[in-house]
């Protein structure tokens, strides 16, 4: 079991958007684990949007609710076989609205599996539905991609320190750039993204 930790105030203010169930539920959770009272989770991916889209939906949320964002505001979404070039430009466009881009070729189950076992072999990594099984392997259940909308959090919610040193054996904490875009090696910075959205130095 993890250590139990005091309570604790998390100084800036952080919007999480992001595209489905899986990952709103994750964040939720780690708003628990970490008494994230300022931190919001949206799924905005009402229409299926990828990328740039998603990225562009996020900015006009902002807009049109006339939210003042007095901190930081994150974007979460996948590879999902998008096109290099949309990926970039999806770059390009949160750095020009100061968004901050959480990234996971090639979905964010390459997250969710680091909770349980290292990358040591890479080709795997990049095939979901190999991601798919692994995971219905982990957690004991039947078909996991028919339970991403099922609350399984709880299995996860102390391995984060496993996944974090299996995350820093697959990517060095390296951070997204284009070349980790154009690179076709798994890949998510989700560690990083934990620490600086809850404001801790370790899990």
């Amino acid at each position: 079991m993890g250590r139990k930790r005091q309570p604790r105030f998390i100084k800036k203010e952080k919007i999480i958007f992001c595209e489905g169930d899986t990952e709103r539920l994750y964040f939720n959770m780690l708003k628990r684990k970490y008494n994230g009272s300022t931190v919001s989770v949206k799924a905005i991916n009402k229409h299926g949007q990828k990328g740039t889209k998603l990225i562009s939906e996020a900015v006009n949320w902002i807009l049109d609710h006339k939210k003042k964002i007095d901190g930081e505001v994150y974007v979460c979404f996948d590879d999902d076989s998008q096109k290099q070039d949309e990926l970039l430009s999806s770059l390009k466009l949160a750095r020009e609205h100061q968004i901050q881009i959480i990234y996971s070729k090639v979905c964010f189950e390459v997250w969710l599996l680091l909770h349980f076992q290292p990358a040591t072999s890479l080709m795997p990594w990049l095939e979901k539905q190999w991601l798919f099984d692994s995971l219905s392997k982990e957690l004991a259940v039947d078909h996991y991609e028919k339970l991403k909308a099922t609350d399984l959090t709880a299995h996860y919610e102390d391995r984060i320190i496993t996944a974090d040193t299996n995350c820093q054996l697959l990517t060095k904490d390296q951070d997204l750039s284009s070349k980790v875009i154009l690179d076709q090696v798994p890949y998510t910075n989700l560690n990083l993204a934990i620490t600086k959205i809850f404001e801790i130095d370790s899990f």
